[in-house]
């Protein structure tokens, strides 16, 4: 959200604010409110569309502004004090755009997280309006969104900088959330030019991040996980022991080789083969160099370019961080391949993400068809139906109504319709 709005030209503006007025008015509307309308980007034309009898989300931008406290005001409004200010007192300056921060996955549309949160430090230099501890949980019962980034600038350019710079220095481990997606949001063209309308998420397909990490992030790992590294010793006497393997949580993970040169360099090599290697592979001139460290981060030049890592070492393991990116969860593991992991039978109905079960719709022995509703659940305002995969009948229902399920639990059971019963 951002005010003043980049898509109105002025008298629009004055056209859209004195018919909200003149709607309230004409029902002697007392205390805050909200009256929405939609512009047609290419007529210009406006259009009515509600009016919410609360203060929104989205005030902040509108505070910041304005310069005036909203809530302050409708709490004394509501005490039946008087507005400390006339209409013609309020004047807009500079320009505020606010982000929402949610557990949400990016990757698997969106979808609404719950679980804990290992570490949180908002960061300085803007407005952030959050009620999270430094260590806290996402539960099921509320909406996704953990906290609302919101920048103030003299115009609207220094603001998206602002917040820019603010969601790289955003520190939210623990949880998927959509920092990542929020910044690409920031640098998208379109959205620097103010071409936001509602299809916007849909004409541009915005990507915040690639599934696959790149191998910069591994040597980071590897060089904050040890204390001492490798030594130049591996090269006449390799062995399983001389590399470092880092995990990713979804399973992806590299052999990291590391060749000490002086204090502060380092020449390496990444392997992300799944077959990890005996030996220790030639390595070819990629250097890596700490050109700084302190506490939380570190500085690298690897092969030339210059990044910073923010570092957080919690019990779950090693979260780190680039800006731009969401944190990603990584820990030092071991040469041995990766277990198997073991494969659901396709009538096997999960829980799509943490959730409270609000209605079981089959019991056992039912013969359902394809499609057939089997569970409701509900997270973060969300209900959720799911349904059957194919037809069938129901061999066990595993949940009940009232039960709080984990992301991944078997709720139900189902066989195939050409099944043989032994």
């Amino acid at each position: 959200e951002e005010a003043p709005s980049p898509g109105l030209n002025p008298e629009t503006r004055d056209e859209i604010c004195a018919q909200a007025v003149k709607l309230v008015s004409s029902i002697d509307y007392v205390g805050a409110g909200t009256v929405e309308f939609l512009v047609d980007d290419a007529s210009g034309e406006h259009f009515f569309l509600e009016v919410n009898a609360r203060i929104q989300v989205e005030h902040p931008v509108t505070e910041l502004v304005t310069r005036v406290d909203l809530v302050q005001a409708q709490l004394r409004v509501a005490m039946g004090e008087p507005l400390a200010w006339t209409q013609d007192q309020i004047e807009v300056r500079g320009h505020a755009v606010e982000v929402r921060l949610c557990a949400e996955d990016p990757q698997d549309d969106h979808r609404p997280q719950a679980g804990p949160i290992l570490t949180w430090r908002p960061p300085d230099g803007i407005r952030v309006d959050s009620a999270l501890n430094a260590v806290d949980e996402v539960s099921v019962y509320y909406d996704s969104m953990v906290a609302k980034l919101i920048a103030f600038g003299a115009d609207r350019a220094t603001a998206i900088r602002k917040l820019r710079r603010a969601l790289d220095e955003t520190e939210l481990y623990g949880i998927a959330n959509n920092q990542a997606f929020l910044a690409a949001v920031l640098d998208h063209s379109a959205f620097r030019a103010g071409h936001t309308t509602t299809q916007f998420l849909i004409e541009h397909k915005i990507a915040p991040q690639q599934s696959a990490l790149s191998p910069s992030w591994y040597v980071a790992a590897a060089l904050v996980r040890n204390a001492q590294p490798v030594s130049r010793r591996w090269r006449s006497n390799p062995s399983r022991a001389d590399v470092t393997v880092i995990e990713r949580t979804n399973g992806e993970f590299a052999h990291v080789y590391l060749e000490q040169l002086d204090a502060d360099t380092w020449r390496f090599a990444v392997d992300q083969d799944p077959e990890p290697a005996l030996h220790a592979p030639m390595l070819a001139d990629q250097r890596v160099q700490i050109l700084g460290q302190g506490q939380g981060w570190i500085r690298l030049e690897i092969s030339g370019f210059v990044q910073t890592y923010r570092v957080t070492d919690v019990e779950a393991g090693l979260w780190i961080q680039r800006p731009g990116h969401c944190a990603e969860r990584l820990q030092e593991g071991t040469l041995l391949p990766a277990p198997e992991v073991e494969q659901l039978d396709e009538g096997a109905v999960v829980a799509p993400s943490a959730a409270m079960v609000t209605q079981v719709h089959v019991q056992s022995g039912q013969t359902i068809d394809e499609g057939a509703a089997l569970v409701t659940v509900e997270a973060m305002k969300m209900l959720t139906v799911l349904k059957a995969p194919r037809a069938g009948t129901i061999e066990a229902v595993n949940c009940a109504q009232g039960d709080n399920v984990s992301s991944g639990q078997v709720l139900v059971e189902l066989s195939a319709e050409d099944d043989e019963t032994p």
